[in-house]
């Protein structure tokens, strides 16, 4: 989880100092990664009894919150296509 929650942040500072959009998205993309291994690691760590369920939804409500700016700051930078926004389930 260190890691994975670590790489989310490096990656962005990372990508804001890139020149091309093309760059930034990149490490806005890798960060965008690592903020959905960070969801599965608190999957992990409730399925271990490490945390609790009411803190694994929590967390993933912090997190969907920054996949969305994730996307938000990849579609500032790029022009590529996307799908239509599905709706995410937290539990």
């Amino acid at each position: 989880m260190d890691r994975a929650s670590d790489s989310i942040t490096l990656n962005i500072a990372e990508g804001t100092g890139k020149h091309t959009g093309k760059d930034k998205a990149r490490y806005y993309d890798i960060a965008r990664g690592s903020a959905l291994e960070s969801a599965s690691c608190l999957d992990n760590m409730e399925v271990r009894e490490m945390i609790s369920n009411a803190t694994m939804i929590e967390g993933k409500i912090i997190l969907k919150e920054i996949v969305s700016m994730l996307f938000g700051l990849i579609k500032s930078v790029t022009d590529r296509a996307y799908e239509p926004e599905e709706d995410y389930e937290i539990e």
